[in-house]
Parts: C-alpha cells; structure tokens; sequence
C-alpha cells in the first residue's frame, strides 16, 4: 500500500515534485513512519481534529466514521477537549454499510443514496449491534418490504447507532463536520441531520481527512525542529526496493504476538510486537530507566512470598485471576500456614484464553473466562494435587469497606462446569474482618480442609497481616512516585480498575509498557490510599453509590483525582454489567475534568489501545495552557429520603413489569394514594430504552426505562409523579436502576418525575401494614391465577377464553384490593374460569425459570408462553416475587432460631403465620382446578439447592437455580432460562444449569436471551427445542406403559 501510494503521488507530478515532510496517522501509522522515516507519527484522533479546524474553524464537534471503526471528537477553540471511538461493535462503520449493500443486491457507492431518497417511510432496524440489526434486515426482506425503505432504515441506523453507542451523550454542538469515508454517502449524512436537527457540513476531502491532518502536524514539527524525512531521490529509492515480509511468534512473554519483520536493503522494519521489545530497539527508543512497572514490581513481592511461605505437604492450585489477584498474598500465606505448597498458574497466555472461552457461555465477561482457563490449566497440572476456588460472599455488615463482588466472581466454582472439577475444593468465604464473616469462614474452612477450627482462625489472621504489609508496600511506593513526579512537573496518570485488569499483562494488551513510551508517571489504583475517602465522601446519594468492592474503589479514586488534579484512566472490559452503572457515575464524577475510558474484549486490538492512550496525552497536554473549570457535581435526589407522608400525596405510575403490578396499584389504592399501571411495554419503549442506553446495562433496565421516558418525554404537566416499581438492595444490578434513572431525568430536565425502586422494608412503610397483607393476598391471587390459566390455556374448547377470563381476573383483583372486596371478586374468578370448557390430552410440560423481569414479561420474552402453547405444550411459571419474600420470612425465622434470638424469631413466626393464613385464603377462593405442581417446602427447597449452590449465595440466584431443580424433580419434559441480554444472575444460571441437565438424564436446559428482536436462528432454536421434548416426553410414555411400577 505504501508503494502503491507513492508511486500514485509521483505520478501526478511530472514536472518535479519537493517533499516538505512526511505525517503518518491511522492503525498502521508506526510500521509505515518508520519505512518512510515520517517526520510524526500521529493518532486519528489528534489528526482528524487538526484536518477539520484547518478547513472549519468553528468546528465544535467531529463525526469521524470509517471503513472498520469511528470516532466522535468535541473541540474547543482548536483543541480536543473530550473523544470516543466505538468498541467491537461494528455496527456503526462503513463495512458493515457495504456488506448489507451487497446482500441487497447493490453497490453501496453507486445505488444506496438514490435508492434511500425514494423511501416514504424508512425501515427501523434498531441500533443495537451488527447481529441484531442485519437478522433484523434479513426478516425484512423475507416480508416484501420495500427496498428503498430499508436502505432509509439503514440510514438512519447507522446514525442512531453512532449517536447512541459512540456519542453517548456527550454533548453535540452546533458546527458538526462529518469526516470518513461514510460522510461521502449523502444519505447518511440527512439522517444525521434529521436525528439532530441541525446542519452537518462534509469536509471537502472526508475519505483522506486524516491524512491531511497528519500532514499539517508534519508541517508544524518541520517548522519547529526541521527536517528529518527523505527527500524525493530518496523516496524513489524507498519505491523500487524490495519489501521482503516474514512473520514469527514471539515467546519472550504470555502475549504470543504474530510479529511481522519487513526487511528491505538498507534495513529491517518489525510490526505487530504489542510491547514494541522488536521496534523500538531498532528505531533506537529506549525505556525511560526510571519509568516503574507495577505489574513487575507487584509480581516480585508475590514471588517473595512464594519463595518464603512454602509449605511441605499437598500442593495446593490458586488462580491468579479475578478477585483472587488483590488477594493472592493473603491466600498464598494461609495455605502455606497450614502446610501446602502453593502453586499459581502461569500468566494468562492464548491457551488459557482458548480454555476459558470453551468453558463458560459466550456471553459471559473476559475475566471469568480466563480465571477458569487458568483452573483448567491447574487441574490438568500432575503436581497440583487440589485447586481452591472459594465462593467470596458477603453479610454485607462491615460499612467501612466493601468485600462484595459482582456475581460472577462470587459464584464461579459453582459454575464450572463437571469437566474441571475433580480437584476441586471450595467453600464459602467472608473476606469481610467482622466477628460474624470470621466465624463462618473459619467454620466453613474447617470442614472444607479437615482441620480444626483454632488452626484455620491462626493461619488466617497471619495471612491477612501479610496480606495488610502487602499493601502497605504497594501505598508506599505510590507516595515515592507521587511526590517524584510532582519535583519533576510530570503528568500523573492514575490507573483505576481491577486487580486482574491491572496486572495481567496479556489482558491489558502490555498497558503499562505503552504507558511508559508515552512517558508520563502511570500510578495504579491500589497504589493510593483510597480507603481514606469514605463512601460519605463521594457526591452522591447514598442509595446511588453501588454495593460492589471494586465500583466504590473507582468511585473513591474518581474523588481522589479530581481533588488532587491528576488524570485518571478508567478500565473496564466487555460484558461488564456492573461497569454499565458503575461508569454512568464515573460521568457524573468527573465532568469537565479530562479521563479516559478503556474498554478490554477478547478481540485484542492493542492499535486501538495505543490510538487511545495519545489522543489522551494530547488532549492533556493541549489542556494544560486551560484552566479547569470548577463545576459542581449534578445530583439526584432519591425519593425515599423525602417525608413518607409527602411521597403518598403524589401519583404513582407503575409500569406494567409483570401482571403482578396490578397488586402494587390495588393495595397502594387502599392506603389512600393515587396508583395507576401504564401500557405495557412496546416497540417504543425498547426504542427510547435503547437510545439513553450504553449496551451494557442489562436489557430489563432498557424496558423500564423506556416506560419512564414516554411518561417523562411526552408529559407536559409538571406536577410531581413518583415512576414506581419493586427494587432491591443486593440482589443484582436492578440496585442501580434507580439511580441510573434518576441521573438521566435530572439530565433531561425532567425534575418532576421522581424514581423510587424501594425495598420491601420500605413498600411496608408505604403503604402500611394492613396495605402490605393486602398487597401479599394480591401477588399470591395473581400468581395462582397464572398457574391456572398456564394450566387451562392449551387445552380450551372455545379459543380465547382463557385469556378473557385472566384478563377481567387480573382487573378484579386490582379493584378487590382497593376497594376491600378481594373475596367476592376472587369467587367471581373462580366462577369465570370454572366455565371454561376443556378437552382431554396429553402434552409435554416445560418449566419456565430465568431473571424475575424476562420470564414474566410478555414483550420482553417474544411471548414465549403463547409460542409454546402454539407448539404443542404446556407451561409451568415461575412465580413472581412471592418466593423471595416466602425465601426471606423462613430464613429469618430459621436463622434467629439457631442462633437463640427468641424475640427476632417470634417476630419472623408471627408474620410467617399471618403470611400462610392470607395465602390460604386466597388459595381456598381459586380452587379451580387441580394443579400438578407443588411448591417445595423450606427445608426442602433448601436441601436440593445446595448441591448446585450455596445456602448464603446470591439469593435471586439461588431461588432461579431451585426453581429449575423443582420443575426438573416434579417431572418436567424439558425446562428454558428465560433471561434478557446482558443479565449476569441469568447467565450464572446458564453455565450452572449444565450441571442440572448431567444430574437430570441429559434434561433439555436451553438458555433464551432475550435482547432487541429476535431473529430467525433463536426461532428456529425454540423449534428444535420443542422437538427435543417431544421427543423425550414420547419415550417416557412409553417407559410409563411398559413400566408403570417406576412411575
């Protein structure tokens, strides 16, 4: 390409031609400036900025789109003040424009803005990612619709899919210069024009805007320093010789990097070595000596320890990734306390990588796939007699400091699946120093090692002193490198992020190498004394701030740099649902403050990486001559912190997240306060979700928060509503919907609509006692009214019928509890349903469990129930809500009672009294029918859980897990996890439902993820499903015929 290049440009100059400097820009700016000896080398973001002031000095804000990826640039007064590029979805860029062009039959350069301007009514194919929006195409055209209209739709598209995913609400000014090679198609140009309402100007050479820019820094360095790039005979000379291109695996490190050597006459050239160990020797760049490498320096202490702390009995196998990297010094010493060697696999390289991936569900994040690579790696080592994966939970009682981790890292030796489990030893762990986390971790401990509890309690309180000098260490040398770099006037940049993203070099794509070739002081997260900053210390509404360990960290990192003025990069990695929050905080934290955001997957794209790390150099360093500007931190307020009697005087709009909503309106009516259930969700709600969505959040917030933003948008009264929906405290990210929503209304201006996403604890106080008995008997009617018309549906005489009658059952229940008239209406159900006339039949049965939002909701699940009814069988639903406070009561009531808390127990008895004779009576009122389900008892449900999961996990988890267990013991034929996109709790519950299926002969577990439409392939997966059950439940018969005594 560079031959090819230069020979054009010679080409066009007959007559002679004067070389004034050479820039080189894009993703393979350093292999072609070092052929051609370019006076810079440049990133794209720098270059595309400098390119579009050069031709419009009002420019304020840049949409750069390309072939393979784009950026969004905002300028001020000539300079890069914020910037994006998009991730791994390609979505966005041209390729992806091209690819859909040639599957409609056209080419996109000649036909595609004619063939858009004939459309009256543009296609919409979402935005969500290339696999949802190009399915999402192909079923379009099985239907007929109108070419030009999906070209329009593709239009707007990839508009709204750069707006939403690359924008991300950053703010959009009024001069836009459109660049790329994309800016070349007019019809993508008036969709962005349509969606903002404003005009967007093209720059006159948009395919080779980059390049100009990179030519105008060469301009600028010849000016200053002079000329250092070959002239013309020197160029012909570059032109005509020979290129000779090898490649070769490199095994100096974990990274395995493809490097490719270009030699020619005078000189070798090397290209891919993500480190640069190969380049930069050549070109004569040498590390700063005094740069300081944690990963080295952290990796030397561990040794350290490794070589001190060894033990002579068993060797034990600990993984390095994860949670278990801040924690390796502690457990490294506990074990060899009690006599193990200890054994840690090696740095994550691509066989870990490869092992991970085959492990664990597609969907599920980089960390917890390469953390069970590594145990593989363990497991098949002849040294390592067994491999510790404990489950680290947490009672959530020690306030100083949180040792709560995302559920993935908590339930991970639950999910791996049979094949790596023969070594395994686990155990739930309290990393929490409270009284009560010690005394159950030493119990469970000891009966996991064997050994007595005063051996486990002495090698665990040496170890975390070790672990406490570990740290100290690291503080230490974070105040030498600190204080330094002030002395010196360097830049400080704070790296925030988890240990495992911090320390795996081959994760990081070798971070802290680049970080050092830019020169700048890089100081990790641990290396700071952030526990000095109090959770009460950061901005934010209590309620807001999310529970997890290593989202306070970061947030408490935030608050450090902005009051000490360094610039903080921010790591995450693809698949992280905790990080879609936890990064909507970050934003409001560090507003007008420059950061940078990076974003890890498996796709290993180190060119992007180094793109981003001098974008932001340059954006700091153009920064510098700018003062900060002092801005006070937006902040919502939660309505639970307002007077209780002032909430009660405004409406309440529900939003329809299940049937069950109609017994929040109904006994919120009896107490006096005015409730109403919005539509359902539709295709306008998924729309409006997912424009004021990142993509990582989970996709029930997406639903929610589509339902809030039509009542927020369209209303024009601005009298106070409270949006109202059942929230929780610990159980997953559904914490964080509240806040998350609360910050976009005070963003919008929408300060009239409050959120409140209350606990149980607070819904009692809402709507008082006799409100909450009513709201129980309320959940349980609807619950059994379900079950019955699951029950009665596939085999109605009169089609229809059903539905009529648990459509006026559902409405006579919300009345019955605001007006206290649930018994009469519930006889005027039973009455309804007791009409319906059915024929006898035989159908397979198949259990519906999944995340409490999807497996409820009709729109969010594609109704499943219907299309499984269509194809020929019977549903048993999970139940709503009703378990968890079912879950809670007993446990109570059984925990105050082995632990001899006479008062708390009776407290827990009286309401589970109360509890039981109000579902009885409601149970006694719909005695319709006879329903082959039962619901397990405490004890029991409890008994067959355990095997798969611990007591003290997660417990919405726990209750999904026994919920597919149950249907799976009472005979189902065949069971769904029915989870939405992106849902964590959900997709530990795939990878343990494997587990499930081995114990059940081989019992069909799919898990259906449901995202923003569903495509012919998930369909077409749902078929053959049915088909395996059918098939199951046909051979099951048969073995009931020919042996009845076994069933």
């Amino acid at each position: 390409m560079i031959k090819e290049g230069l020979a054009t440009i010679l080409s066009r100059f007959h007559g002679g031609l004067e070389i004034l400097g050479i820039g080189t820009t894009g993703s393979g700016r350093y292999l072609a400036g070092r052929l051609v000896k370019a006076d810079i080398i440049k990133n794209e973001i720098t270059s595309q900025m400098k390119s579009a002031v050069h031709y419009f000095p009002e420019v304020d804000t840049i949409f750069e789109i390309g072939g393979q990826d784009s950026k969004f640039i905002q300028v001020e007064q000539g300079r890069v003040i914020d910037f994006n590029l998009n991730k791994i979805c390609a979505a966005g860029t041209g390729s992806f424009l091209e690819e859909q062009s040639s599957q409609l039959g056209f080419k996109v350069e000649d036909d595609f803005a004619r063939l858009a301007s004939l459309s009256t009514r543009p296609y919409n194919l979402g935005s969500r990612c290339t696999v949802f929006m190009e399915s999402e195409l192909l079923q379009a055209v099985t239907r007929n619709e109108p070419l030009p209209d999906l070209v329009a739709g593709l239009a707007y598209s990839i508009a709204r899919n750069y707006l939403e995913k690359v924008v991300e609400r950053r703010p959009v000014g009024q001069h836009i210069v459109f660049q790329g090679g994309v800016a070349s198609n007019p019809a993508v140009v008036k969709a962005f024009s349509l969606l903002l309402d404003r005009p967007i100007k093209v720059h006159p050479y948009q395919r080779l805007s980059g390049a100009i820019g990179a030519a105008l820094e060469a301009r600028e360095v010849v000016k200053k320093v002079g000329k250092k790039s070959p002239g013309l005979n020197d160029i012909r000379q570059i032109l005509h010789q020979s290129f000779e291109p090898r490649s070769f695996e490199c095994q100096i490190c974990s990274n395995r990097c493809q490097v490719i050597s270009i030699e020619t006459e005078k000189e070798k050239v090397f290209f891919g070595d993500i480190c640069e160990r190969y380049t930069s020797t050549l070109a004569g760049e040498n590390p700063a000596a005094d740069f300081h490498n944690p990963l080295i320096f952290r990796q030397k202490l561990v040794d350290e320890l490794l070589a001190i702390k060894s033990g002579s009995g068993l060797t034990i196998g600990l993984p390095r990734g994860s949670a278990w990297q801040e924690f390796l010094p502690f457990w490294i010493s506990f074990f060899s306390n009690l006599g193990y060697r200890v054994k840690l696999p090696p740095e994550t390289n691509s066989e870990i990588l490869e092992s991970g991936l085959r492990l664990q569900p597609a969907e599920i994040c980089l960390p917890t796939k390469i953390v069970s690579g590594q145990i593989k790696f363990l497991q098949a080592d002849p040294q390592v007699d067994l491999v510790f994966v404990p489950s680290l939970v947490d009672f959530h009682a020690w306030k100083k400091e949180s040792f709560y981790f995302c559920p993935y890292t908590e339930h991970l030796p639950y999910m791996l699946p049979g094949e790596i489990r023969n070594k395994l030893l686990t155990a739930p762990v309290y990393l929490a120093p409270d009284a009560r986390s010690r005394k159950a971790t030493f119990k469970n401990l000891s009966e996991c090692l064997e050994l007595p509890t005063e051996r486990i309690k002495e090698a665990w309180l040496s170890a975390w002193q070790v672990q406490i000098k570990f740290n100290q260490k690291l503080k230490k040398q974070g105040e030498t490198l600190f204080r330094e770099a002030n002395l010196a006037r360097k830049p400080v940049w704070v790296i925030a992020g988890r240990p495992y993203l911090l320390y795996d070099n081959f994760f990081n794509l070798n971070l802290w190498f680049h970080l050092e070739k830019l020169g700048v002081t890089a100081i990790p997260m641990d290396y700071l004394l952030v526990e000095e900053i109090r959770l009460a210390d950061i901005p934010l509404e209590g309620s807001d701030i999310p529970p997890w360990r290593y989202p306070q960290n970061i947030l408490k990192t935030a608050i450090w740099c902005r009051q000490t003025g360094v610039f903080p990069v921010f790591l995450s990695n693809y698949g992280c649902g905790v990080d879609g929050f936890a990064v909507k905080h970050l934003k409001n934290l560090m507003e007008d403050i420059p950061y940078l955001l990076l974003e890890f997957d498996e796709h290993r794209a180190e060119a992007g990486l180094i793109t981003r790390l001098e974008a932001f150099a340059d954006e700091i360093s153009q920064s510098g001559s700018h003062s900060r500007k002092s801005t006070s931190i937006k902040n919502a307020v939660d309505p639970e912190n307002l007077p209780i009697e002032e909430l009660q005087k405004y409406p309440f709009k529900i939003p329809y997240f299940a049937d069950h909503a109609l017994a929040f309106a109904g006994a919120m009516k009896k107490a006096g306060m005015k409730a109403e259930v919005v539509p359902p969700p539709d295709e306008t709600s998924l729309e409006l979700g997912e424009k004021y969505t990142s993509g990582k959040e989970c996709h029930a917030f997406s639903f929610l928060l589509g339902d809030l933003l039509k009542l927020a948008l369209k209303s024009t009264d601005r009298e106070p509503q409270i949006f109202f929906f059942p929230g929780a405290r610990y159980s997953c990210l559904l914490q964080q919907y509240g806040p998350a929503m609360r910050n976009l209304l005070l963003e919008l201006g929408k300060k009239h609509m409050m959120v409140l996403t209350p606990s149980l604890e607070y819904i009692w106080k809402l709507v008082g006692f006799d409100g909450l008995k009513s709201l129980w008997q309320g959940l349980v009617a609807i619950d059994r009214l379900n079950k019955i018309a699951c029950h009665l549906r596939p085999y109605e005489l009169n089609r229809g019928e059903t539905a009529m009658a648990f459509n006026r059952g559902l409405k006579l229940i919300e009345d019955g509890l605001a007006t206290d008239q649930l018994k009469a209406n519930l006889e005027k159900i039973k009455s309804d349903f007791k009409n319906i006339k059915v024929r006898q039949e035989d159908r397979p049965i198949i259990g519906v469990a999944g995340d409490i939002y999807t497996r409820q909701n009709y729109f969010a699940n594609n109704y499943l129930f219907e299309r499984l009814e269509a194809l020929g069988c019977e549903v048993w639903p999970s139940p709503f809500i009703i378990e968890e406070v079912d879950f809670t009561f007993s446990r109570g009531l059984h925990e105050t009672l082995s632990e001899g808390k006479l008062i708390h127990s009776l407290a827990f008895a009286g309401l589970n009294l109360i509890k039981e004779r109000k579902r009885r009576q409601v149970q006694r009122k719909l005695e319709v029918t006879e329903l082959e389900i039962r619901e397990p008892d405490f004890k029991e449900l409890v008994k067959f859980t355990t095997t798969y999961l611990n007591y003290d996990n997660n417990q919405s988890l726990f209750l999904n897990v026994a919920r597919m267990v149950d249907f799976a013991r009472q005979g189902a034929d065949g069971l769904i996890n029915v989870i939405c996109f992106n849902c964590m709790l959900g997709l530990t519950s795939a990878a343990i439902s494997s587990r499930i299926k081995s114990d059940f002969e081989n019992l069909p577990i799919p898990t259906l993820i449901y995202g923003e439409t569903e495509n012919t392939s998930a369909s077409s997966r749902l078929e053959a499903f049915v088909e395996q059950v059918k098939a199951r439940y046909r051979k099951k018969k048969l073995n009931q015929a020919f042996n009845p005594d076994r069933y």
